[in-house]
């Protein structure tokens, strides 16, 4: 597994990763009673802090900043969609640039990702999630169609929202998450083993969830947001993926629908791809679909700013 990774071209000082593959969970069919065990050693640190400091706000559906020219005055409107543990400031450096040049953005941030928020339960599905995006362009356009934006989880919640609604949706701007045709073993291990940790941090919540997301936040460098911020609650996405594993219904397809244009933006500089190579064949063969590769890690919008308002806006343009 690390001899795969190093033969990959990422960030080679990343040692902290390799340190992170070796200590983390290898298997996903431990997670349950691995949960379970920590739960209840925990119990009282857990029960402690749900006495101190102010409750979370319980949100269910998408807070909307709309920003530009009216709807019939823009040359499109494009909704933007972040994914995990982001919020609409990812998109702080690319809203600008696109109402500069005309168009309508509708900046979204995903229910329970606000400073002060949580989710209901066990949060949201991913279908679920993508349904939710239906009603902020309902209650925000005029019946046209819409481009989307979308980056990490945002982009499955866009895809989904694409094919239960293919008349509402012009194109897409996809960034880092594609269609995975032929993972790996490999690549399969990476993906089980990262969201095993994450899943194990929501389940337990409280203040140790939230150490095991600091962690994990500050080991991978990130910084498009301030890490006190990014909450264990917010990795409901995974929990939910993993609970397709563990019922078997998990689709290995994440394709969007092809019948719209694409344009696929990913970093180099990271583990493992997020998209397979047959599928990026299939976008390079494809009218009105492109594929570029950014010399940065998975947070293109803010590690790569100026390359990507170029590159999207050009496509923009050709596609219009």
């Amino acid at each position: 597994m690390l001899d795969f990774i190093r033969n990959h071209k990422w960030a080679y000082d990343s040692g902290a990763w390799q340190i992170f593959l070796r200590i983390t969970i290898p298997c996903w069919f431990i997670q349950i009673p691995l949960c379970v065990f920590l739960r209840i050693v925990t119990w009282p640190l857990w029960l402690a802090g749900k006495f101190v400091g102010k409750a979370p706000k319980v949100v269910s559906e998408y807070s909307v900043v709309v920003k530009g020219p009216e709807e019939d005055k823009a040359l499109d409107t494009i909704l933007l969609v972040h994914g995990w543990p982001d919020d609409a400031s990812l998109w702080d450096k690319q809203v600008p640039v696109l109402v500069k040049e005309g168009y309508r953005c509708l900046v979204v941030t995903a229910p329970g990702f606000g400073v002060g928020e949580t989710t209901s339960g066990f949060g949201i599905s991913h279908e679920e999630m993508g349904l939710k995006l239906k009603k902020v362009v309902d209650e925000n356009t005029k019946g046209k169609k819409v481009t989307l934006m979308l980056h990490d989880w945002g982009c499955l919640w866009g895809y989904n929202f694409q094919k239960a609604c293919p008349d509402m949706v012009k194109r897409i701007i996809a960034l880092d998450i594609g269609g995975i045709q032929e993972p790996d073993f490999a690549l399969k291990l990476f993906f089980i083993t990262y969201q095993t940790y994450n899943v194990v941090a929501y389940i337990l919540g409280g203040r140790i969830g939230d150490v095991m997301n600091k962690l994990f936040l500050h080991l991978g460098k990130y910084h498009a947001r301030p890490i006190d911020q990014c909450k264990s609650s917010l990795n409901f996405p995974y929990f939910h993926m993993q609970k397709k594993v563990w019922t078997l219904s998990y689709q290995q397809n994440l394709n969007p629908h092809k019948s719209v244009p694409l344009a696929y933006g990913h970093g180099l500089h990271k583990p493992v791809p997020f998209h397979g190579p047959t599928w990026i064949k299939e976008l390079n063969e494809t009218k009105n679909c492109e594929v570029k590769a950014f010399e940065c890690d998975h947070w293109i919008p803010t590690n790569q700013p100026d390359e990507l308002n170029a590159w999207a806006l050009q496509w923009l343009k050709k596609t219009n």
